[in-house]
Formats: C-alpha cells, sequence, structure tokens
C-alpha cells in the first residue's frame, strides 16, 4: 500500500518552474488544479499525496513533508506523523 504524504509546497516556485518548462505563464490557481489533477488533494495549508505522485513536483519545490500513513514493511507503529524531508 502507498504511503500517504502530508506536503507543504512552494508554490511561487512551482509557478515559476511550470511556466518555465511549458513555456507558458501559469497563475497559482492554475498550478493549484494542475496539483490537485496529479493526484494532490489540498489540506489546509498542506497538500495529501500518495507516494507514486509526489515525484510529480521536484524536492526543492516541497518546504516540508512528513508520512501519515501506508507503506507497511518495518517501519515503526504508531499513528505519529515522521518528518521525511525539510528544505
Amino acid at each position: 500500500m502507498p504511503r500517504i504524504f502530508r506536503v507543504a509546497i512552494n508554490l511561487p516556485l512551482v509557478v515559476a518552474n511550470l511556466s518555465r518548462a511549458d513555456r507558458e505563464a501559469h497563475t497559482e490557481a492554475s498550478v493549484r488544479q494542475w496539483l490537485r489533477d496529479a493526484g494532490f488533494t489540498p489540506d489546509g495549508d498542506h497538500w495529501l499525496v500518495r507516494e507514486p505522485d509526489l515525484g510529480q513536483i521536484d524536492p526543492s519545490e516541497v518546504f516540508s513533508a512528513e508520512v501519515l500513513s501506508g507503506g507497511g514493511g518495518d517501519e515503526e507503529d504508531g499513528d505519529d506523523p515522521k518528518p521525511v524531508l525539510n528544505a
């Protein structure tokens, strides 16, 4: 089962990077829609996303991420979020 992450995204950086990559101007609203289309779900100031979909944004565009659930294997038991990235 894929892990679920709660991420804080640097939206202005995503806007700039996506605009540069697509060679067209994007807005914060269009990037928010792009994130939803890419499998991200708004959660206040953060976004929820399955691990396979997280790779659609560059790590430099993520302020922080924490694992909320899933994965299995040898992970610790418990429901406490585990920080995994702080940029």
